[in-house]
């Protein structure tokens, strides 16, 4: 039988529209409700994390850059490396975990 390895990382949902609006209000709700909701489990060092943002990335006097979200929806590239790096190094952690250390001295 397969043993399976598994890791749960739930993400923030992010604030649409250019200015703040009552969906980044309701946005933040949820977020808050879903990390409240986690928190039990967070603590006990399973394979769940919850992943925050830094929103002053983001955002600067309550706005969202369009250099971010072109659309006030959509990220840009500059926008989507800000919000996916946590997730990038998260991969690579996981991965290098589970990746054996290679000997590549020369056998004879």
């Amino acid at each position: 039988m397969w043993s399976v390895s598994y890791h749960t990382h739930p993400i923030e949902l992010l604030p649409r529209g250019r200015n703040r609006n009552p969906l980044w209000e309701k946005f933040f709700a949820v977020n808050k409700l879903l990390k409240d909701s986690l928190s039990d489990r967070l603590s006990d060092r399973s394979r769940l994390e919850f992943i925050s943002h830094d929103i002053s990335d983001l955002v600067s006097d309550d706005r969202i850059s369009a250099g971010d979200f072109f659309d006030f929806l959509r990220l840009t590239e500059s926008g989507s490396r800000k919000v996916f790096g946590p997730i990038h190094d998260i991969i690579v952690q996981l991965l290098s975990e589970d990746e054996k250390e290679k000997d590549l001295s020369p056998v004879e």
